[in-house]
C-alpha cells in the first residue's frame, strides 16, 4: 500500500465502514484512477463529498477486489457499477477467468473498401492463424487466404489473456453519433469450451487494438 498526496478523478464505490482507528470511525471507498491505479480512499467522516480527514492509497488488485466485494455485499455499489469496476480491473469475476483452451476464433474486420478475417484454429499441439481477404464475385462471398502461420498454443493463449478477450463476450459497440463511416468488427469463438460473441461499429472493447496488432505480428 502506497500513500499518495493527491488524487485524480476516478470512479468509485460509496463510502463504507472499515472500523475504528484510534477510536475514530473510518470509512472507505475504492476505485480506479485515470492511470489505472487501484485507489483506496479513507475518510474519517461518512460524507458523500468525502470531506474531513481524507487519505489516498494505491493498493494492489487483491486488496481492491476485497474492498469492492465488501462494498457490494453491503449494497453500497450498484450492480452495474460493480461489474464496470470489475471489468476495469480485469478481474476473473468479470472476464470469466484465464483462457486455458480454445477451439476456433474468427475476427472479421471491414471498412468502406475492404473486408478481412483472422481465423485461429487449434491443430492438435499447435495453433494455425490465417488471414483471409474477403471478396465478392457473382454475388457470392469468397475467402482468399493472404497469409498463414503455425504457432504455439501458448502464444495464442498469452495474446488472449494479455488482451482480456474473454471480457469481450457480449460486447455490443454502437456506432458513435455524428460519425459517418468507420470500421466494423465481429468476433466469434470458443474459449474454455464456452462460445463468446462480440461486435461493434467504430466502437471497440478494451485492448482491441493490442489484439489485432498481436495477430499481425504473428503473421509477419
Amino acid at each position: 500500500m502506497k500513500k499518495i498526496e493527491t488524487n485524480s478523478g476516478y470512479e468509485y464505490t460509496r463510502l463504507f465502514d472499515v472500523g475504528k482507528d484510534k477510536d475514530e470511525l473510518k470509512y472507505a471507498a475504492v476505485g480506479i484512477d485515470e492511470d489505472d491505479n487501484f485507489i483506496l480512499h479513507i475518510s474519517a467522516e461518512n460524507r458523500k463529498d468525502f470531506s474531513g480527514s481524507d487519505e489516498y492509497f494505491i493498493i494492489d488488485d487483491k486488496e481492491y477486489l476485497s474492498y469492492l466485494d465488501r462494498a457490494r455485499k453491503n449494497r453500497l455499489v450498484s450492480w452495474l457499477r460493480y461489474k464496470r469496476l470489475l471489468k476495469k480491473a480485469g478481474s476473473p469475476k468479470a472476464t470469466g477467468g484465464t483462457a486455458v483452451s480454445f477451439e476456433k476464433i474468427t475476427l472479421r474486420i471491414s471498412g468502406m473498401r475492404y473486408c478481412e478475417e483472422y481465423e485461429i484454429v487449434m491443430m492438435n499441439d499447435a495453433a494455425e492463424l490465417t488471414r483471409y481477404s474477403i471478396r465478392w464475385a457473382q454475388h457470392e462471398e469468397q475467402r482468399m487466404p493472404e497469409s498463414n502461420v503455425r504457432c504455439s498454443v501458448n502464444q495464442i493463449l498469452d495474446l488472449l489473456n494479455q488482451c482480456r478477450v474473454l471480457s469481450w463476450d457480449g460486447f455490443v459497440g454502437a456506432h458513435p453519433k455524428g460519425v459517418s463511416d468507420g470500421i466494423m468488427f465481429s468476433l466469434t469463438g470458443v474459449i474454455n469450451e464456452k462460445k463468446i460473441i462480440a461486435h461493434g461499429s467504430q466502437n471497440f472493447p478494451k485492448h482491441y487494438r493490442e489484439f489485432t496488432d498481436g495477430l499481425r505480428r504473428l503473421l509477419d
